[in-house]
């Protein structure tokens, strides 16, 4: 793919320099016939004659009738921006853009249709296409109807559209994996000589995700996914109801959709799909026929997936802020009732009204349905502003959402790796209290989400305590920091309780965890399942100051967890580690892409390992994702004791691949390896053992790689993954042995029957000079200790390569 994608693009160089068309500066046309003079099929021929520009093109308010001639528009080299809602005679001002007030209508005139082929990155958004039915054109020779986007090599983008009386809305991808997003759209009133479903997304290769659309009224069928190949359909927050034939239907498929938190009434061809089932009707989940707006009563208000991020700055279909009340609705309007809101307006203790006791005691009097708690305590002058807690409070029994961003003041985060937010609420420990928020494992239906606060003082267990529910949701927050009374542990998530996500992709979720008298985060649920994403962990919100928890994230007999993308810097126990998976039921966890050791400023080591594998501990990742892959790595840095250590104690099966290995070991690195197995140390390598390190021999800088020979004596007829690391300068230690670096690159080989390989392999080029080490990991598992080093040499001329590059000889 990545040839192809080279071959493109000097196949559209060549066609430049031959046809003498040249990359022009991208272009903006504003579509405003009342004020300007260029019309939208004028736009559109610029697009499809563009040689690598981007091309903006921005509708104003108004009705534009769309004719034959305007389809069949392909172009392999352009980027397409088509944007609606501009106001008229405004030049198109975008501050003055507005979806809902200015709606722009691409209009078909009952014969027509729409149909673009993008092959460079394509935006449409704010648009309604009405009208498009009754005709086809050609392109790539096969004949379409309605509005079609075709993309076969980029990413796509459709949102905030509406499709109205049109006989189907088309989105596919093609070969070369592009991406393709259709979000905040309404399709509906289809008409009814219509043969297809309303909306048709497939994927081939690539990724398409339908996110908050409504689907509904159409004569024939909602929405029709079809994937191929290793395409990937994803549902998320959807709506497709009251449509003739099937609301949710698939076509060919090659990988089951996703489909979760979305209505349907009816539905065919899905295998182990997730929903939330059909409401009772389609006037109690919108506003009123052909109003496809909310109800009050509609079951699709705060019920929207929980564990998606959703920027701050999202929009519905109307242009309104998304996530209103806590949590995203499902469908393409965002409602601006909020059930079940209770409003904190002082910082008693008492359980008077407008206490966060109260506030508490009245969500958990809806068992079923969702609470917001959202808070006014002050002016923002006055954050932040403390509760401090006499007693208990009470269990949280119920869904609910505490959300202290409501708060005037409240900042959100957006530095990575460390923490510029600005919080409002503190929850601070008056008693001795052994936590501040609690679901107890008999509350089986209990959901708590919890944003946008600082706790202090739990130093008997830990500030968040999950014992039961699921789903919940920690983010934005601080617990201890800088002249805050510590906490044992900031989240602990435990017992019968489900998954739990702490963190989340974008940098507002961050937590911040400091001074942690145990840990930071303490795993120990049996369901397992939780997602620990971008939190900092042992660092002060500057990101640069050490403020460590005895260990970072501790997993303790709990499966399938995924720490990512977290930065873990100081961690105080020495016989610890900033990240340990213990216990025979800590399996299947995967731990990627995080930062240890070394903060996104600078060092910040911990006292102990980096990652600690123990007590039976098995079959987990600790790098990237597949044994094939070479992404997802770790960072790991400046360990006093090993980089990964899998202790005598651990089990088997575990994955340590792919990641960056450096400085670990203590400063003359006799503390351990950087992948160090039983005691801290280097072992030798035993006759037939399957874990024994490959032996280096020598290592060459070619032109475009390093040219490494060495031996492996493991076990005999076995597929191994040698991964290569790069260290600059020779390894330090008493043993010489044990040093990494960064990562290279990996290979794969087979041993004979004697379990013997001498390979001469090729490995991607980090830098010339230096040292290179590697390990070996078997398929099954069971990365290998890090063996010698030896220094990379300039000319490989005596390379004996007969025996044959990227092979055993």
């Amino acid at each position: 793919m990545k040839l192809h994608g080279w071959l493109m693009s000097l196949g559209l160089l060549m066609g430049s320099l031959f046809t003498g068309r040249e990359a022009l500066a991208d272009q903006t046309f504003c579509i405003d016939p009342g004020h300007t003079p260029t019309s939208l099929f004028s736009a559109l021929q610029v697009w499809l004659n563009g040689v690598g520009e981007q091309i903006n093109i921005k509708v104003v308010a108004g009705t534009f009738p769309i004719v034959v001639s305007m389809t069949q528009l392909n172009n392999n080299a352009a980027s397409l921006v088509l944007l609606g809602g501009y106001k008229a005679n405004t030049s198109c001002d975008d501050a003055q853009r507005n979806i809902k007030t200015n709606v722009s209508v691409l209009d078909g005139g009952g014969g027509g249709a729409f149909a673009l082929e993008p092959n460079a990155p394509a935006t449409i958004d704010g648009l309604t296409f009405s009208n498009f039915y009754g005709g086809t054109t050609q392109l790539g020779g096969v004949p379409v109807h309605g509005v079609y986007i075709y993309t076969v090599v980029s990413d796509v983008a459709m949102t905030r559209f509406i499709a109205n009386h049109d006989d189907s809305i088309q989105v596919f991808n093609n070969n070369g994996s592009p991406n393709i997003a259709v979000q905040d759209c309404l399709v509906y009133n289809q008409p009814v000589n219509a043969t297809l479903p309303a909306m048709r997304v497939g994927a081939e290769n690539g990724n398409a995700t339908v996110r908050n659309c409504t689907i509904a009224g159409n004569a024939a069928g909602g929405l029709q996914m079809n994937t191929y190949n290793g395409g990937q359909l994803n549902v998320y927050n959807t709506i497709s109801f009251s449509n003739g034939g099937s609301d949710f239907s698939v076509g060919d498929v090659s990988n089951v959709p996703n489909v979760s938190f979305s209505f349907f009434s009816s539905g065919s061809g899905f295998n182990g799909f997730s929903n939330l089932g059909p409401p009772p009707s389609n006037y109690t989940l919108f506003a009123g026929p052909n109003d496809y707006h909310l109800a009050q009563s509609s079951p699709a208000i705060n019920t929207g997936d929980p564990n998606l991020s959703y920027p701050p700055s999202e929009t519905d279909l109307d242009g309104n802020l998304r996530v209103i009340g806590g949590r995203i609705d499902i469908g393409a309007y965002e409602s601006n009732f909020v059930p079940n809101q209770y409003i904190v307006t002082n910082t008693r203790d008492d359980g008077s009204v407008g206490s966060l006791r109260w506030a508490i005691a009245n969500a958990n009097a809806n068992p079923t349905t969702l609470s917001t708690i959202v808070f006014n305590l002050g002016t923002a002058a006055g954050c932040p502003y403390t509760i401090t807690l006499g007693s208990l409070l009470p269990d949280i029994a119920a869904p609910v959402f505490i959300d202290a961003r409501t708060h005037p003041g409240w900042v959100a985060n957006n530095a990575i790796g460390a923490f510029n937010g600005t919080l409002c609420v503190e929850i601070s420990n008056g008693a001795n209290l052994n936590y501040a928020l609690h679901t107890p494992t008999t509350a089986s239906g209990s959901q708590l989400a919890a944003f946008g606060m600082l706790f202090a003082g739990f130093g008997s267990q830990a500030a968040i305590k999950l014992e039961g529910g699921s789903g919940h949701n920690i983010g934005g927050n601080a617990f201890g920091g800088p002249s805050q009374v510590a906490n044992r542990v900031g989240v602990e998530v435990l017992g019968n309780s489900g998954g739990a996500q702490i963190g989340g992709a974008d940098a507002a979720f961050e937590n911040v965890f400091d001074n942690g008298l145990s840990g930071g985060i303490y795993l120990a649920n049996a369901a397992g399942n939780n997602l620990v994403q971008n939190n900092l962990i042992g660092v002060a919100p500057d990101g640069v100051t050490p403020e460590g928890n005895g260990y970072g994230v501790f997993v303790s007999n709990s499966p399938n967890n995924t720490l990512r993308g977290n930065y873990i810097g100081y961690s105080t126990f020495a016989t610890s580690g900033a990240i340990v998976l213990y216990g025979s039921a800590s399996a299947g966890n995967q731990v990627q892409q995080n930062e240890i050791g070394w903060d996104f400023y600078g060092s910040m080591p911990s006292s102990g390992a980096g990652v600690v594998v123990s007590n039976g501990a098995h079959d987990n990742v600790i790098g990237n994702a597949s044994f094939l892959t070479t992404s997802f790595g770790n960072i790991i840095r400046l360990s006093v004791g090993p980089g990964v250590w899998l202790t005598a104690s651990a089990g088997n099966g575990n994955y340590v691949l792919g990641n960056d290995l450096i400085g670990n070991g203590g400063p003359t690195a006799d503390n351990g390896l950087a992948i160090d197995l039983g005691g801290v140390g280097p072992d030798a390598n035993t006759p037939l053992n399957p874990q024994n390190y490959p032996v280096l021999r020598s290592s060459f800088a070619m032109p475009n790689n390093q040219l490494v020979a060495g031996t492996l004596d493991a076990a005999p007829n076995t597929f191994y993954r040698i991964d290569f690391y790069h260290l600059n300068n020779a390894p330090l230690g008493s043993s010489g042995r044990g040093g990494a670096g960064l990562f290279s690159g990996a290979k794969g080989l087979v041993t004979d029957a004697n379990g013997h390989c001498s390979f001469l392999l090729r490995v991607p080029q980090v830098q010339v000079g230096g040292w290179l080490s590697a390990a070996t990991t078997p398929l099954s598992g069971n990365t290998s200790e890090i063996g010698n080093a030896v220094p990379d040499q300039i000319d490989g001329i005596f390379v004996d390569g007969f025996g044959g590059v990227d092979a055993c000889q």
